[in-house]
């Protein structure tokens, strides 16, 4: 299966395949967002 891409979007994963993307997240965003993501999925009582 071929995925036709357009210019943009050729250009993005270009990019990304080159190692051009640098993550900008601190341990403080990461540990936030895991615990975000925990207290999803807790019932309420």
């Amino acid at each position: 299966m071929t995925i036709k891409l357009n210019k943009e979007e050729k250009e993005i994963l270009d990019s990304y395949e080159n190692d051009e993307w640098v993550s900008v997240s601190t341990e403080l965003d990461i540990a936030k967002y895991k615990a975000a993501a925990k207290n999803i999925f807790k019932k309420d009582k």
